[in-house]
C-alpha cells in the first residue's frame, strides 16, 4: 500500500467530502455524532418544472424512441 501511494490517501475523506461539497455550490455536509455516527449530504435544490399549455400527458413517439 505504502509503495502504491495510498497510505498518503488515509484520513482524507472527511476533507475530501467538505472541499467537493464547496466546489460543487453544495451546502456543508453535517456531521452527526449521538448514538451513531452519520454524515448527511444535501444534494442541489430541484427547480420546478414549469408546464406550458402546450404539455402533452401523452409520450410522442419521437420520446419513446430516445427512452
Amino acid at each position: 500500500m505504502y509503495l502504491a501511494g495510498y497510505i498518503e490517501l488515509l484520513g482524507t475523506g472527511t476533507i475530501d467530502i467538505l472541499r467537493l461539497a464547496k466546489t460543487s455550490g453544495l451546502k456543508e455536509p453535517e456531521f452527526v455524532e449521538d448514538d451513531e455516527f452519520r454524515v448527511i449530504v444535501y444534494r442541489p435544490e430541484m427547480k420546478p418544472v414549469l408546464t406550458t399549455p402546450y404539455d402533452t400527458p401523452q409520450v410522442t413517439t419521437e420520446i419513446e424512441r430516445l427512452i
